[in-house]
């Protein structure tokens, strides 16, 4: 027969090794990795000459567009031809805003200054003087905010200007040839002026288009290269 003291010393030993156990478990636990996340890399800025940066992914496997293409004006014919280039991009570091880029970018600087002033020419002078202004076509009328939302799709950014009763849409445009981010929101680890603010977009191409708030009319257009 085992006597008490025996008793009591097994007890102990067992209740030791139990608490043993359960600390081994509690440092297993204190002591899982959690993923490591690293901080946002800024990107190189060069504001000598635009530097091929060589991340534009390309366009949608799917249409985009919801506006109806057979059946398009005099007025819409021609800025569709352009409208269609410019399709939406996935950046995953700036998911408030809706970026957008240029379709057929080539990796030739020339090529690529050539598309931007081709662009520039037709949205800031080709179009508006040769449709949008002329009192041959009604241009305005049809070009509303509705055609460019189905044509592009949601603007990056809209401004309400109640002195002079017009609505914005701008559009920024990522090329793959740029001085830096597009757009750029943070450097350093500090925070890039505000939301849509302009100095944020200094980096991007941006198709500005502007509406009339009474009758949603296109009034302006131009394209900052």
């Amino acid at each position: 027969m085992i006597s008490r003291p025996i008793i009591r010393i097994l007890s102990l030993i067992v209740l030791a090794t139990l608490l043993l156990f359960q600390c081994d478990k509690k440092v297993v636990i204190l002591t899982t990795e959690v993923d490591h996340v690293d901080p946002p890399v800024d990107e190189p800025i060069s504001y000598d000459v635009r530097t091929d940066r060589d991340d534009i992914p390309p366009p949608p496997t799917i249409p985009w567009w919801t506006i109806q293409t057979d059946e398009l004006t005099v007025c819409q014919q021609p800025i569709w031809a352009y409208l269609n280039k410019i399709y939406p991009i996935e950046d995953t570091a700036n998911p408030e805003y809706q970026i957008y880029t240029l379709d057929r970018q080539s990796p030739d600087l020339g090529s690529n200054n050539h598309l931007l002033n081709t662009f520039a020419s037709f949205f800031t002078l080709d179009f508006p003087q040769g449709y949008l202004h002329n009192s041959e076509y009604n241009c305005s009328r049809e070009l509303d905010a509705n055609f460019f939302e189905g044509a592009v799709g949601e603007p990056t950014c809209v401004a309400n200007n109640y002195q002079d009763s017009v609505i914005t849409y701008l559009y920024y445009i990522k090329m793959r040839f740029r001085y830096g981010p597009c757009p750029i929101t943070y450097r350093e680890g500090e925070v890039v002026g505000s939301y849509c603010d302009a100095i944020q977009t200094q980096f991007c191409s941006t198709l500005r288009v502007m509406f009339s708030m009474q009758t949603g009319e296109l009034e302006y257009i131009d394209f900052n290269r």
